[in-house]
């Protein structure tokens, strides 16, 4: 009777390959020409790698993958054994779990955030794969789905990044794995697509001047024009503008206590919550001194409130908010980032139709942080105190501050040089 079983996978019994070279123990081939590594670890359960290859010098068979040969598989496996690293079943989301329990300082704002961008992105692509499963190859992957699929921003990439390196960081520490798989992710990614840093640039003395006197003027606008002056004037990031309330300003002293912010957060739950949040380091609670205008505009929001009524939101304890919405109600960046654009729209539609006007300034699309960015810019016009300013901007690290500085006196060193001309003597 013919035995119509197929051989094609019948691993060879033999202590040498079909080319004649001396097998070792546990390596075998296959019938249809693929070696294996047959090897037991530390739990007792058997294993098996596969490989066309048996040296790394060998040739793949056309038409199938090269990978690495079955002599470096063996090599990692051993070495594997030797550290302390062996196969589990430990999954991404088991992961995920550790890496939480690990972040328990976390701030609510930030613990939030990750939850909700592990569950809509991470988890659905890795939950259930073993961590061991997970190579750099399938890690540049899903961040390539993310940028051309999702259509999402290359900085927002970034914060999966930011949630995928530590984790699998933890494995290594675990010695679970060898290598971390996210390592250099995000680096091929930027340079496959070509990605640069979009760089946030100030407003010209030309450009702040056209923007403020077209929304003072504007009936439409006008009702913004108190925000604009605040966030202009002070530098603060716009959440601490937002998060602004009356008893954080010494009308006395002419001072403002920075000691907060608002933002507009995704919760654990998917939705979206208007949240406060302390400052991450020392240097963003600080007290700025309120320039004239800002000290009218914030007078003039409490007046129509004492007129109109108050704000209506408490924010996770929090009320008396000085910037509020039509609705009495605290503002969104978004609202404000869209009215800015409105502005901006309308401002440069009116100057290129006014033929009076035979040169006109053109405003450039921008967002709230430019005002921020405007206003150190305007700081370092007049003085070149650069500890002064890093305490007004609430800067970290110097090197932030030194960044605006470099962009407003880019040829800072030539003109340096120029001013030692004739220190150099020489009879």
């Amino acid at each position: 009777m013919k035995d119509n079983t197929n051989t094609t996978n019948v691993t060879r019994r033999s202590d040498k390959d079909i080319k004649g070279r001396k097998l070792t123990k546990g390596e075998s081939q296959r019938a249809d020409g693929r070696y294996e590594y047959r090897y037991t670890d530390s739990n007792g359960v058997r294993h098996s790698v596969y490989s066309w290859k048996l040296y790394p010098t060998d040739p793949a068979p056309k038409g199938k993958k090269k990978g690495l040969s079955l002599k470096e598989l063996e090599n990692q496996i051993k070495k594997d054994k030797i550290d302390g690293i062996t196969a589990t079943n430990i999954t991404v989301d088991d992961l995920w779990y550790k890496f939480l329990i690990s972040k328990s300082k976390l701030r609510d704002s930030t613990r939030n955030g990750y939850i909700y961008t592990y569950n809509k992105y991470i988890k659905p692509k890795f939950g259930n794969v073993k961590i061991t499963d997970v190579k750099y190859s399938n890690i540049l992957s899903f961040y390539n789905y993310l940028l051309v699929e999702v259509g999402m921003e290359v900085t927002t990439i970034q914060i999966v990044q930011n949630i995928l390196h530590p984790m699998f960081n933890i494995a290594v520490k675990d010695q679970i794995i060898r290598l971390n798989p996210t390592t250099d992710a995000m680096k091929e990614l930027k340079k496959t697509c070509n990605y640069e840093k979009k760089k946030i640039h100030a407003l010209s003395q030309e450009e702040q001047d056209a923007f403020f006197d077209y929304v003072s003027k504007s009936d439409t606008y006008r009702h913004w024009l108190d925000l604009f002056i605040v966030m202009i004037g002070t530098g603060c990031r716009i959440g601490e503008i937002l998060g602004l309330r009356f008893k954080d300003i010494n009308f006395s002293k002419n001072m403002i206590s920075i000691n907060h912010s608002l933002g507009y957060r995704p919760q654990e739950d998917g939705t979206c919550q208007h949240r406060i949040s302390t400052p991450k380091t020392k240097s963003g609670t600080r007290e700025i001194p309120m320039l004239p205008e800002v000290r009218e505009a914030l007078i003039r929001a409490k007046e129509e409130q004492k007129k109109n009524g108050r704000c209506k939101s408490v924010v996770d304890g929090y009320s008396g908010f000085v910037f509020m919405n039509r609705d009495r109600n605290v503002l969104m960046v978004a609202s404000v980032n869209k009215a800015i654009g409105r502005i901006v729209n309308e401002y440069n539609s009116k100057a290129l139709s006014d033929k009076s006007i035979k040169d006109p300034t053109i405003l450039p699309h921008f967002s709230a942080h430019c005002m921020r960015h405007t206003f150190c810019t305007r700081l370092f016009e007049k003085t070149q105190d650069f500890k002064a300013i890093q305490e007004l901007m609430g800067h970290a690290d110097v090197q932030t501050t030194m960044n605006i500085y470099d962009e407003v006196f880019p040829n800072r060193k030539n003109t340096a040089i120029t001013n030692l001309a004739g220190m150099i003597k020489i009879n």
